[in-house]
């Protein structure tokens, strides 16, 4: 969409390059590009991945999903089995993997022809249990949403917003954060004031001609 997402945060317990992480329905279109770049690309040493998220038409259309995971669609680690069997020793039951990943997205018209709204919801939750027999959950949020107006034949304005949050339970922030802490809670979108961890980009298109246009 025309906005750089990439972190700069030295923070790397956040296990990402990226300031936001749209749901995987709200993408309308990617493109991988790789060197020679173009100016507008810029400070990317490997291949640089383009993201255009979906906007809303004169028809209402949204979609739902769900997907669930658990140990039972798991095979027992080789640790946890052979290792032990082979050496006369009872086995591990499998490790506990619970995954829920869900949400929605809705797009259509406020005003025919000249007025379209869009906006998706995503949430994963991944709880865990590590070697240490502690427990970990990762709870990852992600809220979209655009307005596209058609203000002249000539004019397009655009807003786009999104938020993205990443919390982790059983896991201290600061400078404890490999401390395993049954209960406590992480706040990754906060612990760290002054990093980006949304995106806000009003933008408007100009068409003159065939072959010349502004984009600002």
């Amino acid at each position: 969409d025309g906005v750089d997402n990439n972190s700069i945060s030295t923070n790397v317990q956040e296990l990402t390059t990226q300031v936001s992480r749209p749901s995987i329905d709200a993408i309308e279109e990617f493109k991988v590009v790789t060197s020679p770049y173009a100016a507008e690309y810029g400070r990317a040493p490997g291949a640089a991945i383009s993201v255009i998220t979906k906007s809303g038409t004169n028809t209402f259309r949204g979609t739902g999903y769900y997907y669930f995971r658990d140990e039972r669609f798991d095979s027992n680690t080789y640790f946890n089995q052979d290792f032990r069997t082979e050496r006369g020793l009872e086995p591990l039951a499998k490790p506990s993997n619970d995954q829920d990943q869900f949400g929605f997205n809705l797009g259509g018209p406020i005003l025919k022809d000249r007025l379209w709204f869009y906006g998706s919801y995503g949430e994963n939750d991944i709880r865990v249990k590590r070697l240490n027999q502690s427990n970990d959950k990762t709870r990852l949020t992600t809220y979209t949403a655009k307005l596209n107006w058609q203000a002249t034949p000539n004019d397009m304005v655009s807003l786009f917003w999104f938020q993205g949050g990443k919390e982790k339970i059983g896991r201290t922030g600061g400078a404890g954060g490999l401390a395993h802490l049954d209960g406590t809670l992480w706040d990754q979108g906060k612990a760290w004031p002054g990093n980006p961890h949304g995106l806000t980009k009003l933008e408007w298109s100009r068409t003159f001609g065939p072959s010349l246009f502004l984009n600002l």
